[in-house]
């Protein structure tokens, strides 16, 4: 199991603002990481690689640098909207957004090919902030999505769909669409496309309540790639693995049961924005650490199938 992190830390930090791609590649490269999830989930920066008018350069640059030590892009985070909807989304009411946010979201699954990453990640549209039941919010996504998993399979990525989280608990008490495991393999099913699986959250569903080593299991090989993070259980902290309340050891043997190949790939930028350079690269360290402990619990269980 390859250790896999995503460039958010570091290109999203406050001590390295707009560290161009290949930089933040080296940098993780010396703290053993040997995957990454480009961070392509921002529409708004000016700075950002999807804005950029040399985003095909820079794009091929991060490959190179993955090339030169020996690492490579697991996956890319699409870009996503706010509050879950297009409806409850700001920016969609602006003129000309809608088309903005398109051509940034084509534009991501292009970076994914050049740098080699198999797999690109979606949120599913909210069923709950829009009214909408289960049938109908099944029916909206593929209306939403469907163009875009055909321009993923156009140029040789996949899509992962992701499980989510309600926006509010206190103001909407039913679950998002695809909180729950059953719905978010219903849509992936629909697609009967070895291209399309799913992405397993881990913070997402403590904070959903959900049986994470059942949902594990039910979903079987349609797990394509994960976000490890942890967090308390009342909000989306993102947290070091270890730092919240996340049972571990129950669920990376599971990783390994199912015959999960992927990365170890932790999404844990928000710990650490705002801290200076030298802080920044001690939590460098510490996630590689806490990312190496999660791999041995995995292997462990790896080795023991191999053994039974």
């Amino acid at each position: 199991m390859r250790l896999g992190i995503n460039t958010g830390i570091v290109s999203a930090a406050e001590a390295a603002p707009h560290m161009e791609e290949a930089e933040v590649v080296r940098r993780l490269h010396d703290y053993r990481f040997t995957s990454m999830d480009f961070s392509l989930g921002n529409t708004a920066s000016p700075k950002h690689i999807l804005q950029a008018d040399d985003w095909q350069e820079r794009a091929d640059r991060a490959a190179d640098a993955a090339a030169k030590y020996g690492m490579c892009f697991s996956q890319v985070h699409l870009p996503f909207h706010k509050h879950g909807s297009v409806a409850l989304d700001p920016r969609f009411a602006e003129p000309g957004f809608a088309e903005y946010y398109d051509e940034c979201t084509r534009r991501a699954y292009r970076i994914a090919a050049m740098v080699g990453a198999p797999w690109a990640v979606f949120h599913c549209l909210d069923s709950v902030s829009v009214r909408m039941d289960r049938r109908e919010a099944f029916t909206r996504n593929h209306e939403y999505f469907d163009a875009f998993v055909e321009f993923g399979l156009q140029n040789g990525v996949g899509t992962a769909f992701e499980n989510m989280i309600r926006v509010n608990p206190t103001t909407n008490p039913r679950p998002r669409y695809t909180e729950e495991a059953e719905e978010l393999i219903e849509y992936v099913d629909s697609y009967q496309e070895p291209m399309v699986g799913i992405c397993w959250d881990f913070g997402h569903a403590h904070l959903a309540r959900v049986d994470q080593p059942s949902a594990l299991r039910t979903i079987g090989k349609r797990l394509k790639c994960v976000h490890v993070d942890d967090n308390l259980g009342s909000f989306d902290d993102h947290l070091l693995p270890f730092f919240g309340k996340i049972q571990w050891q129950e669920i990376m043997p599971v990783l390994a049961e199912i015959g999960y190949a992927g990365e170890c790939s932790l999404e844990i930028k928000k710990i650490s924005p705002h801290a200076p350079e030298g802080l920044q690269e001690t939590f460098l360290c510490t996630a590689s650490l806490c990312c190496r402990c999660l791999r041995d619990f995995y292997e462990n269980a790896a080795a023991g199938l191999l053994e039974k």
